[in-house]
């Protein structure tokens, strides 16, 4: 009895070793698969107690007691299984992982051409407003895109601008001051009348083309567009020439020689550019009755647009 239990136990514990490394899936580099610390393979390739060859793994069972090997049952370990040996001896099983390899799959772009759509255009917001401006008469209607392009519907053709006293050189110009002029007329005193000292005006000879008159447009517009204006067309002053006319009672028509007070007048500069006539005259009873108003002074002008030649002619008088 003793005889027959020592080969059964040996034979039980072989195959509980193989089965810890059967399981791994692992085998040494000789086709066989290591048994416990201690036990080889034999040199004529046969197996000893402790070792077992792959045909006996994938036979684990039927090999032994003379069963054919079943070749599908070798076992199949996902990940791997690396066996290695602890300093105690005990096979230690550390998994080998290999990495997960994720295709970059990188997709395929086509462009999608869409077809050009025109979109209807948005009626233009256009907005009307009246501004005023002096020596226009009546408010100038006017209107404002909302990209903030400003026409003048009408441009009006009788203009009556004021003159404008810049200097006098500290000499008020009062009523006091024109009864002596009238005085000194009345007695032919043509040279303390008409050659002492001048006097500085400015008058638009062209109001409706003053850089004045557009600025004023621009305030009444810009809040009614995007925020910013312009005038289009930009009308523009291309000649004036000015004459003196008088009415009855004029201090002026005392003394006479009104054609000399033209000449002197028409050498006064008129700047294209802002349309205003700035310079100075000498004659005081002219410029008592334009304060008064029995003088005036008319201007023939032209412009760049077309059939467009307003009646120019002053009305009014500022000044110390």
């Amino acid at each position: 009895m003793r005889h027959s239990i020592i080969p059964a136990l040996a034979s039980s514990a072989v195959v509980v070793c193989l089965g810890a490394v059967a399981a791994c899936g692992g085998s040494s580099d000789d086709g066989t698969i290591p048994g416990p610390a201690g036990d080889r393979p034999a040199p004529n390739g046969t197996s000893t107690p402790g070792s077992k060859t792959p045909s006996d793994v994938n036979g684990i069972g039927n090999a032994g007691q003379g069963g054919a090997v079943n070749p599908t049952a070798m076992p199949t370990a996902t990940p791997s299984i690396v066996p290695t040996t602890s300093p105690t001896g005990i096979p230690t099983i550390v998994p080998s992982v290999s990495p997960t390899v994720i295709p970059t799959v990188i997709p395929s772009v086509i462009p999608t051409v869409l077809p050009t759509i025109n979109p209807t255009p948005e009626p233009d917001e256009t907005r009307e407003f009246e501004f005023n401006y002096e020596g226009v008469p009546g408010p100038v209607k006017a209107r404002v895109t909302r990209e903030g392009v400003v026409t003048i519907d009408a441009l009006p053709t009788e203009l009556s601008p004021i003159v404008h006293l810049v200097d006098s050189s500290g000499r008020p110009i009062s009523d006091t001051f024109c009864d002596l002029v009238a005085s000194r007329a009345a007695r032919g005193a043509l040279d303390s009348v008409r050659d002492r000292g001048g006097f500085t005006i400015k008058i638009d000879a062209l109001p409706t083309a003053t850089k004045e008159f557009r600025y004023a447009a621009l305030l009444k517009a810009i809040p009614l567009s995007s925020g910013m204006a312009r005038i289009e067309p930009r009308l523009k002053l291309t000649s004036a020439t000015a004459r003196i006319v008088l009415e009855e009672g004029a201090i002026t028509s005392i003394l006479g020689n009104v054609f000399g007070l033209n000449m002197e007048l028409r050498k006064l500069p008129v700047s294209t550019d802002t349309a205003q006539m700035t310079g100075e005259i000498f004659a005081q009873d002219l410029l008592c009755d334009l304060r008064s108003g029995k003088a005036s002074i008319e201007f023939d002008v032209t412009t760049d647009k077309p059939g467009y030649s307003p009646r120019v002619k002053t009305n009014g008088f500022e000044g110390p």
